[in-house]
């Protein structure tokens, strides 16, 4: 078998004697450092916070979302992304900007997608507002009658009409439940 073609990697190995004044070799020469962007992005090297909301890296997301600048983001964010930064931002605990990427969610998808569901579950979990949390489950079930989390939805209804005190709603949708 033929050796392998030498790496384009610069090694570690220590310049000869002599070789000071010697022109850099092409293989160390960062092509990197030639491009000049016009704004900043992070280090190829570096995960985009697509990679690590897929990853369950939440936080490492969020923070990486936030140095490409949130807004922009969101903006050039297709809905399936605005839906995976909003989880994101939830499960790293920031409610603010979870709440912003599933209303953008909202605006950008058909029927508004899985997003009530999520600004439901900010409200109920996060912020402890569970009349809001009713209204955003009660919105998801109008607008994805048929959705995947519709068990789910009617579940956290239920809880979150019981706890904002509407018994009254609650014992009638649990006798639709059950």
């Amino acid at each position: 078998a033929a050796p392998a073609a030498p790496s384009p990697v610069a090694t570690d190995a220590a310049p000869s004697r002599g070789a000071t004044d010697a022109a850099p070799r092409p293989e160390t020469a960062s092509p990197v450092a030639s491009a000049a962007p016009s704004t900043f992005r992070a280090p190829p090297s570096a995960p985009s916070w697509q990679t690590l909301a897929s990853t369950g890296k939440y936080r490492e997301a969020l923070a990486a979302a936030e140095r490409l600048g949130f807004d922009a983001e969101l903006r050039s964010a297709s809905g399936a992304e605005q839906l995976l930064l909003a989880d994101a931002a939830r499960l790293a605990g920031s409610a603010a900007r979870a709440s912003e990427a599933y209303a953008a969610a909202r605006a950008k998808l058909p029927g508004g997608g899985r997003a009530s569901y999520g600004l439901g579950l900010v409200a109920f979990d996060q912020r402890g507002d569970f009349a809001s949390a009713a209204r955003w489950f009660e919105t998801y079930l109008r607008e994805q009658p048929s959705g995947p989390l519709r068990a789910e939805a009617t579940g956290r209804l239920l809880e979150a009409l019981q706890r904002s005190g509407q018994r009254d709603q609650a014992r009638t949708l649990a006798q639709h439940y059950l």
